[in-house]
């Protein structure tokens, strides 16, 4: 997307660097590549606004972790972008899930 060509230089990519490498490091660098079974429990929280990354992106991670096993949980918090709408949004959520899914220190 044309958002993201701000993140190029942190990938050593830039206008002129072919598609199909672009294509490469970004495949390479992608979060979803990395679910497999044993995946730590994992909570997706997305705005349903974001136009840096589209809330299909964390749809398609929810199926991976799905089809992996992986406990997990997708919140789509109403018009969130990627933003602090979004991560306040979110927040009852990330502490439910914290205290549902992470053990306990408790002696």
């Amino acid at each position: 997307t044309p958002g993201m060509t701000i993140f190029f230089p942190a990938f050593g990519v830039n206008a002129q660097t072919p598609t199909e490498v672009q294509q490469k490091i970004a495949h390479d660098t992608s979060p979803i590549i990395l679910v497999k079974a044993g995946f730590p429990p994992t909570l997706i929280v997305h705005g349903d606004k974001d136009k840096l990354v589209p809330v299909q992106q964390a749809h398609k991670i929810d199926a991976a972790f799905a089809a992996a096993n992986v406990v997990h949980k997708l919140v789509i918090v109403p018009g969130g972008g990627h933003d602090l709408v979004t991560m306040l949004g979110g927040v009852a959520a990330t502490l439910d899930w914290f205290s549902t899914n992470l053990p306990s220190t408790k002696n």
